[in-house]
């Protein structure tokens, strides 16, 4: 329930940012195509229902993913 709430107030704050497949690919650096292929495969999170006919990411999902790759990538080299 703590957990519930927190989220609440950061929507109500204007703390959660949802993002357009558009914006992903350009905070990503990678094509629309790919990010919806990965999200295929499982490698991206999915986006969620915004509507009927328009999706979005949240913006804190897509930033964790970009800190996971550079924590990967730092580990490996």
């Amino acid at each position: 329930e703590a957990a519930i709430i927190a989220w609440q107030e950061s929507v109500m704050e204007g703390k959660v940012k949802v993002l357009n497949a558009s914006q992903v690919a350009n905070k990503t650096s990678m094509s629309v195509s790919n990010i919806r292929r990965m999200v295929r495969e499982g490698k991206f999170p999915p986006p969620f229902a915004l509507t009927e006919n328009r999706q979005g990411w949240l913006e804190q999902d897509v930033d964790e993913w970009i800190s996971e790759r550079v924590r990967s990538f730092r580990i490996h080299s």
